[in-house]
């Protein structure tokens, strides 16, 4: 964290005591409760939410508060106004009209939110949030509301285990920022001396859609060749799941009788005529051409 040496003096004293109090006190643990806070702050810059949007950019972080354009519009460059629609009637807070929003936006250096979370936070670390917001804003209790944030959720456990997305998804809610806050633990990491034979990173996998598997296109398409095809008005397949040609009753029927046949049996009546059916319609063969002399 680079920039977080302008405020080093300030903050690394209350940050401490923050980490042994709440037992934030291993390399892994350390590093990755730095990288997440130095993304949520800003380098430890950044101590309360900036809701400052602009209409464009409420579309698209806010797309579920707001709908249209023209409802964007009437927010822009208004962060009171932005709080108060989107964190109303949630996470404990009253109605838009009630200023919960706005009042219990996020603060400290992990973005505490939600009066739910302040008077939470409040009762463990013993200091007034509820009745006093604005002191997660300043290093004493922000650090310890982030290090109560941080073991209340059982990130400790995920740091150990080296699981860097789920600790995300927990601050988070999603994954915004993921890129960056990787980029912070791998320096993290290096500060803190993390062992190389640390745990590796688990659930990447939840990061991203997972990619198709290899030659799942040929596994299906040889499904599709062993299922039955069957031709229109028709129950009889072209090809059965062994790849071979399918006979239809009639044909089996015919087989079967073959086969049932003696092997020294006439081939008809008398005379060598016999019966056969060409056309729905029973015709008399030709018997056995004679030579003429």
């Amino acid at each position: 964290m680079p920039l977080a040496a302008k405020v080093a003096d300030s903050v690394i004293d209350a940050l401490d005591a923050a980490m042994r109090r709440f037992e934030i006190d291993t390399p892994s643990r350390m590093a990755a409760f730095a990288a997440q806070l130095a993304h949520e702050s800003g380098q430890l810059q950044r101590w309360t939410e900036n809701l400052n949007y602009r209409w464009e950019r409420l579309r698209q972080v806010f797309p579920k508060y707001f709908t249209s354009d023209a409802e964007a519009r009437a927010f822009d460059r208004k962060p009171e106004r932005i709080a108060n629609r989107v964190y109303a009637s949630r996470m404990g807070n009253g109605p838009e009209a009630s200023g919960d929003g706005w009042r219990y936006r996020g603060r400290g250096p992990i973005q505490l939110t939600g009066r739910d979370n302040y008077r939470a936070c409040a009762s463990a670390i013993g200091v007034d949030l509820v009745g006093e917001p604005e002191l997660l804003a300043t290093p004493g209790p922000g650090c310890l509301a982030a290090a109560w944030f941080w073991a209340r959720n059982g990130l400790n456990a995920l740091a150990d285990a080296g699981d860097f997305v789920t600790i995300t998804r927990r601050i988070n809610g999603g994954l915004n920022g993921l890129a960056e806050r990787r980029a912070f633990w791998e320096q993290a990491k290096t500060v803190f001396g993390v062992p190389v034979a640390a745990p590796a990173e688990v659930g990447a996998g939840k990061a991203a859609k997972a990619a198709p598997k290899p030659r799942r296109k040929a596994r299906r398409a040889a499904r599709h060749r062993r299922r039955p095809v069957r031709s229109k008005g028709s129950t009889v397949s072209r090809r059965t799941r062994s790849g071979g040609a399918t006979r239809t009753p009639r044909t089996r029927r015919k087989a079967a009788a073959r086969r049932r046949r003696p092997a020294n049996a006439l081939p008809g009546p008398t005379g060598g005529k016999r019966a056969s059916r060409r056309k729905g319609r029973r015709v008399a063969s030709k018997g056995p051409r004679r030579r003429r002399s």
